[in-house]
Parts: structure tokens; sequence; C-alpha cells
């Protein structure tokens, strides 16, 4: 059955977290007919004060909409929630696109679009890159696994999350790249953490560290990004530990089963996990500069030490 074209679409929206919350707003000022969920009920209200249709479940969700896109924290969440008892399979209209823009298992992705199929409806996985600031913007790096023409159909919804739509290959695709692109996320947090603490260790000040590289022929968007939380880990998470180390364990996953060593991976994984031991699992990822200094013997340095006030 074709995918309900855009004139006449409703659009669902279940997942309202850090970045979830950023991408449905986006769609509520786009104009779209949305209707959102999240079993946090505090995190609807903004939406409900804006006039947005507050659902009460995934099901109700799917009753009221042509494209319902989910944006959850992993696997078992995204089979709860389209699986599951007053799931978006209980209610899926016809002809309607499920997008689920979570990071999850590519295994996991390809069995909800096969049951979606079988509800007759679509489904793409569309995972998203980029940071919550980018997410308020609409501006997100969106990569998408799934039928082609089912991607062109939802454009208009996807243009309004992010700037840049690239189509990787059948269901599973998307989720199988987000995986790849996240190794580099996670080795450059690594590099950077034994950086910093190597020179804080010889007498550098974290600043200068990262204000040399930040100048360097090394500076990148991602450097640029995460210098506040390199700087001060312990400050607000934009992306946890803990969701690190999930991702980590799924690339992990993923590379045995199609047979590619990925050693430094494995180690970033090892101390993803020791910074999750520690206790920096809600912290944000760059808490694995925490695990460097505590193996190292080096004290945290102060605001003062740090360059920040």
């Amino acid at each position: 059955m074709s995918p309900v074209q855009p004139a006449a679409r409703a659009v669902g929206f279940i997942g309202l977290g850090r970045m979830g919350s950023r991408m449905a707003m986006s769609l509520a000022r786009a104009g779209f007919s949305l209707t959102v969920y999240d079993r946090v009920v505090d995190s609807s209200r903004p939406f409900a004060a804006a006039g947005v249709t507050v659902a009460s479940s995934p099901a109700d969700v799917a009753s009221r909409s042509d494209v319902i896109i989910t944006m959850v924290p992993d696997s078992a969440a995204v089979e709860a929630i389209v699986l599951g008892e007053s799931g978006v399979l209980d209610s899926l209209r016809p002809g309607a696109v499920l997008i689920d823009m979570s990071t999850i298992d590519p295994n996991v992705s390809r069995k909800v679009a096969a049951a979606v199929r079988e509800r007759g409806g679509h489904m793409l996985d569309a995972p998203v890159s980029g940071s919550i600031a980018l997410a308020e913007q609409g501006q997100l790096s969106i990569i998408v696994g799934g039928d082609p023409a089912v991607c062109d159909s939802v454009r208009d919804v996807l243009l309004k999350i992010g700037s840049r739509i690239t189509h990787a290959g059948p269901n599973g695709a998307g989720a199988s790249l987000k995986l790849a692109v996240n190794i580099v996320g996670g080795l450059t947090m690594q590099a950077l953490a034994e950086s910093i603490v190597l020179a804080e260790r010889a007498g550098v000040s974290p600043a200068v560290t990262v204000d040399v590289l930040s100048n360097s022929a090394l500076a990148s968007p991602f450097l640029k990004y995460k210098a506040a939380q390199l700087l001060e880990p312990l400050a607000p998470a934009a992306f946890t530990t803990a969701m690190m180390q999930k991702d980590f364990g799924l690339v992990l996953q993923m590379a045995r089963e199609v047979g590619v060593p990925v050693p430094a991976t494995a180690v970033a994984s090892e101390v993803v996990t020791m910074a999750c031991a520690l206790g920096f699992g809600a912290q944000d990822f760059a808490a694995v500069a925490e695990v460097i200094r505590t193996l190292s013997g080096t004290v945290r340095p102060t605001k003062a030490d740090t360059g920040n006030e």
C-alpha cells in the first residue's frame, strides 16, 4: 500500500526526551497537525500548553497519525512502543509510515519493519546525528534506511527536523551506519580525554590544551561542540556516558555479526564501562577524562584551573 501523501497527513511523535522534545517542537512550529506521547507525563506539558494534542498511549498516537516518529533510548523501548500492549501496531492506519529515529540494534529495526509491513504500513530507520542545539534549530543530519520512495514521501516532515537526509540503503542500513558514525564520536572523545589529562599531568591547564587543539589542524565541529563538557565533564550532560556505553555495546555486537575487528572501539568501550562503574553514567560521556584522571592519580582541576567561571 502506498504511503499517505503530504496534503492530508497528520504526524505523531513518541519520545519527548532531550532530543525528541526539540525535534517534536520543530514539527509543531512548522504547523503540522501533531500528536505527542511520552510515558513521563511532565514531558508532554509544554506541548499541551502550545495546543498540541497529547495522546494517552502509543496506540492512541497511531490512531491519529499518518506518520509516526519514535525517538527513544534503546531497542527494548522501540519494541515495547511498537510491538507491545497498546503499541503502535494496535492502531496503525493503512499506508502509515513509522519513522524510528532512535539509535538501536539494526536487527531490531529490521524486525520492527517486518511487523509494520505485515500490518500494511511502512517503516524507516532514520537515526539522527547532531547536538541538542542543532535539534532546536531543525538542523540535524538524518541517516535513513528503508524504501527510497517511502523516504521521499516523508521528506517534508524530515526536513523540519534535519537539514541533511542521506538514504543509506534498505531497512537496517540507517541504524547500522549510525553505529559506525558513533564509533568516531566515541573514539574522538577518548583521544581528547587522554590528550587533555596527559598535558594536565605535565602541568598544562586543560583550558590551554583545548584552546590549542581548537586552533590547530585537528580543530573540528565536534571539538567545538564538546569543549564545555571536556572542561567541566560533571556539568549537565549533552550525551550521557550510559548512552555511549549502550552504543558501543551495539557496535561490538554488530562487528561480531559481520566479522569486522574493531580493536580501538573495544578498548574505548571498556573505558566507558569504567566511567559508568565509577558513577559517571548520568554525566556527559566526556567523563571518560575522569577515568584517565583516576587511573593516573590526577586531581580534577578547579574551575579556576580550567578557565571556566
